[in-house]
Parts: C-alpha cells; structure tokens; sequence
C-alpha cells in the first residue's frame, strides 16, 4: 500500500512537473503560487468509539499550489496540505494528522479585470495518522521503558471538484474562495510500522468543503 501512494506521488510530481515546464518554454499567460486554508469535514465516530476520545468533527489544512496553463484554456498544477486536531481534554489524548497531495486541473469560465470564475477538480493521495497518548512522558528513559504512546496510520485517495471565485486585490496578488465536495477512498486498514492492526476502522474524509486562499503571480 505505501509503495502505491509512493508511485502515485511521484506520477503526480512528474506530470506537473512535465506541465509548469512546457507552459514556461512554450510563454505560459498564467502563472502563479500561493497559500490556502481548507475547513474539511470529518466522520471519526468509528475511531473516537473505538479511543473512547473525541477527535471531533471537521479539520483545519492548511497547504499550498502552483499553477500554470492558458487563461482561456486548462491551467495544470500541484497542491499539498497537512493539519492536525487534537481531543479536548487531559489523559489520555489522542491526535489525528492528515497529510496529503495530488495534482489539480482548472478551467476559467469568466475573467475580467480584477474578478474571475473557475471550476476545477483536485486528486491525489494522503495518510492519516492517529497518536494515542496515555499518560505523560516525564523522563527520557521513558521512551524505549515505559513507553506512553502509540500512533498508527492508514492511507486514503481523494479527489475534490471545486467552483472558485478569484479576486485581483493588485496587480501580481489575488484572494481565492473554493466551494467544493471532498470525496476520499480508503480501505479501513491502520498499521503500527510496517504491521497491520487487525481489524478495521472508518475514518470518513469528505463532505462539503470551504478554501480559502492567497495567490501571487500571473493571473
């Protein structure tokens, strides 16, 4: 499984890569990097039932994009987000961190001077991890003797399709808002290292999403 998301990043990576060079050699007429925040919904019922933990209900990622392409043709680029939440509380807590990355293909429907509408979709791959802390940690000993925490991980794919209203703010900085729906597949199986956990647990990624972001360069 980790040797496919490895595949799946590097195919990302070098097609994109492929893209930004041939947009750059061939006199591309949008260019542009930036940094973005996503409120993204959650299903953790089946974990915070099997943790006896809260780990709530939406995340905070934060991540970001290059893109390159046509203004009135596709615009081609990457994307990379993390975010962590952890359950309210004392002992024991527990943290859930998705890290995940992909590719993203945009076509601009309308553009004028300083307001511009796209639709897009984003795909890709990420891991989800989930650290279990029982108690405190007080001396460095501890850590190979009494050890107080476990994490386990599991991966997902996902794609999202996305309406985006682009605001010019200057002439090389933009303001984005994304509405969107996440969609993720995964097949319920955590590991600890290399050893798969028996058994399975959901932890549904996706729902209705909201980006926000900040984007400078050729638009």
């Amino acid at each position: 499984m980790k040797k496919l998301v490895t595949a799946t990043f590097t195919v990302l990576f070098l097609v994109c890569a492929a893209f930004a060079a041939s947009a750059a050699y061939y006199g591309s007429d949008v260019r542009y990097s930036g940094l973005s925040v996503m409120m993204l919904p959650l299903d953790t019922a089946d974990i915070s039932a099997k943790a006896g933990l809260d780990m709530g209900k939406s995340l905070l990622l934060f991540g970001g994009e290059s893109m390159s392409g046509e203004r009135y043709g596709w615009i081609m680029g990457g994307y990379a987000a993390t975010g962590s939440r952890r359950s309210p509380g004392g002992m024991p807590n527990a943290e859930l961190t998705l890290s995940m990355g992909g590719m993203i293909l945009e076509k601009i429907m309308h553009h004028q001077s300083t307001m511009t509408f796209i639709i897009g979709a984003m795909a890709g791959a990420g891991q989800a991890r989930l650290e279990l802390v029982t108690g405190p940690m007080e001396k460095w000993d501890d850590i190979a003797k009494n050890p107080t925490s476990n994490n386990v991980s599991s991966v997902f794919w996902f794609v999202e399709p996305y309406a985006c209203l682009r605001i010019q703010v200057a002439d090389f900085v933009a303001a984005e808002t994304k509405i969107g729906y996440s969609m993720s597949m995964s097949d319920g199986i955590w590991k600890h290292g290399n050893r798969a956990v028996e058994g399975t647990t959901r932890l549904g990624i996706g729902g209705p999403s909201i980006t926000f972001g900040v984007k400078a360069g050729i638009f």
